[in-house]
């Protein structure tokens, strides 16, 4: 419905909010997390044509002027001193050091059936031999296409805020603590977003335009460069994973004990929920009936900020449950589709986790999903060398949809995974508009293989390496493959599709690596470098 404002440039989006008197504002924050200002020289700053006014506000120092183009030339002018604080030598290695000590102590229990773990080390029990693996997830960043950007005009009696937010809940009560209105006397207008995926939700750019507004006592647009964006985001959380698996005499899976380490987003934002509230989905929940099943959370924290990125914890765990399915399948002999709808055959709908699962549900979108790519022709035929295809799926019981993806890659000589094709089966209840349900999944696919294929952010001496789409890369439409998406025709309430589309991604790519080269990728993103050193 919004198509053709976007198409004639007649939508509207933050970045394009003006209003009169408004001043345009670039912040200079801490490049360090938790760094503090020590000292501040703006008398070049301030010499700048177009500098109006420069604040000490809560995030750093806000230089005010008559452009974007002259806040930021006096943002440059600054002569800051920072107080880096203890974050100031802490590295990308010493975070994974980190992970890997809370990795040797058990974890909090989150999930048990059977014999859960202790299945693994008996001898007497029916299991065999078992494998284990470590698998990797990097932080990642939003790259949101509009970088974060917000209108803030404070008035004695009223505050007015222009904002593409997701995050109106958080936001109302911070601007009422700044500016002491009471809520009626304050109204958030939400133009279009240009990309949200989360980083949207958090308060930050709105917070820094109210404070300066206030200040300076006129309409204030704080806007983020690419670097500001990239640098100064709400991070989805590295994780790193310890698996390990057993088989049954016959093939079948037999035990399951999965350790996740990693921050916690709850913990990070203060919210009065469980720490590993916001990092399980996608482990907890795991959907396939293993009689021995044990899940850890070993929280380990680090510096990074961190916020809700697109499917949030489903971001990460099925990348390394989907994986490990296809390992224990290997390891039996099975055919990786024909293994996962083995451990699907109660039909009835059960608990898994806090959830509620249909298992019938999520057999059909795997069956589907395999029948519109031709998965059993593709296993039987011979194919050319370095193509592969591989299969993952995500039950997304948040918000009541199945999703299952098949990716059809091939690996070049130089290690480059190119993504021809992905087919896409999706159940999420009655399809209210299929065309949404369809754009929703591609969005995802994309998004998700975006991070696949390319994201990392590292840290060094307390400071993010990258900072701008030449070293964080998104999928170009060069890279994209044909995406089909076919809807599962259901009578059930309708469920969401804003994020279940990107958990199956980077497992189904990864697996059809394995399929098309023998190797098997256990750390993201799937860099022609891993190809070729695995």
């Amino acid at each position: 419905l919004d198509a053709k404002g976007k198409v004639d440039g007649s939508a509207k989006f933050g970045i394009d909010t003006v209003l009169p008197n408004l001043r345009f504002a670039a912040i200079a924050a801490s490049p360090v997390f938790g760094g503090k200002l020590k000292s501040v020289d703006d008398s070049a700053a301030k010499a700048v044509p177009g500098v109006k006014k420069v604040l000490t506000i809560s995030s750093g120092v806000a230089v005010l002027a008559d452009s974007t183009w002259a806040a930021l030339q006096g943002r440059e002018a600054l002569k800051i001193q920072w107080d880096e604080g203890a974050n100031a030598a802490v590295s990308t290695v010493d975070i994974w050091k980190g992970f890997e000590a809370r990795m040797k102590t058990p974890g909090k229990v989150v999930r048990k059936e059977g014999q859960g773990a202790k299945a693994l080390s008996d001898k007497s029990d029916k299991g065999s031999d078992h494998i284990q693996a470590r698998y990797d997830c990097p932080f990642l960043a939003h790259a949101t296409m509009e970088p974060m950007v917000g209108v803030a005009d404070v008035r004695p009696d009223r505050c007015d805020i222009y904002a593409p937010t997701q995050g109106v809940i958080f936001t109302l009560p911070l601007v009422m603590q700044i500016t002491g209105l009471k809520a009626d006397q304050i109204e958030i207008h939400i133009p279009l977003l240009g990309g949200g995926f989360g980083r949207r939700a958090m308060p930050d750019f709105i917070v820094e335009a109210v404070q300066c507004s206030k200040a300076a006592g006129v309409p204030v647009k704080v806007q983020f460069s690419r670097q500001d964006d990239t640098q100064h985001d709400f991070y989805r959380p590295g994780t790193t994973h310890q698996i390990a698996g057993s088989l049954d005499g016959k093939g079948g899976a037999h035990a399951w004990h999965h350790r996740i380490v990693g921050p916690s987003i709850a913990a990070s934002l203060g919210m009065p929920w469980p720490a590993e509230a916001t990092e399980l989905s996608g482990a907890q929940d795991l959907a396939y009936d293993i009689p021995h099943l044990q899940v850890e959370w070993a929280q380990s924290d680090t510096p990074f900020p961190l916020g809700f990125w697109r499917a949030v914890p489903a971001s990460f765990n099925p990348f390394v449950t989907e994986s490990f399915l296809d390992e224990l399948a290997h390891a039996g002999g099975k055919d990786p589709l024909a293994f996962r709808l083995s451990l699907l055959k109660k039909d009835e709908k059960r608990k898994v986790g806090q959830q509620d699962l249909d298992p019938k549900r999520l057999r059909r979108v795997l069956e589907l999903a395999a029948e519109k790519a031709g998965w059993n022709a593709w296993h039987l035929a011979k194919r050319a060398k370095g193509r592969g295809m591989g299969i993952a799926a995500h039950p997304y019981l948040d918000c009541g949809t199945y999703v299952a993806q098949v990716a059809e890659v091939e690996v070049m000589k130089d290690g480059t995974v190119k993504v021809h094709r992905v087919v896409c089966a999706v159940d999420c209840g009655m399809a209210i508009n299929p065309l949404n349900i369809r754009a929703q999944m591609e969005g995802g696919i994309i998004y998700g293989l975006s991070a696949a294929l390319f994201g990392e952010i590292t840290l060094d001496h307390g400071r993010v390496v990258q900072n701008s789409y030449k070293d964080y890369p998104v999928l170009h439409m060069a890279h994209t493959p044909k995406i089909e998406v076919h809807i599962v025709k259901s009578h059930l309430p309708p469920g969401g599709v804003g994020e279940p589309g990107l958990p199956p991604i980077a497992p189904a790519v990864a697996n059809a690596i394995f399929n098309a080269t023998g190797k098997r990728l256990r750390s993201l993103p799937l860099t022609p470098e891993k190809v070729l050193k695995a």
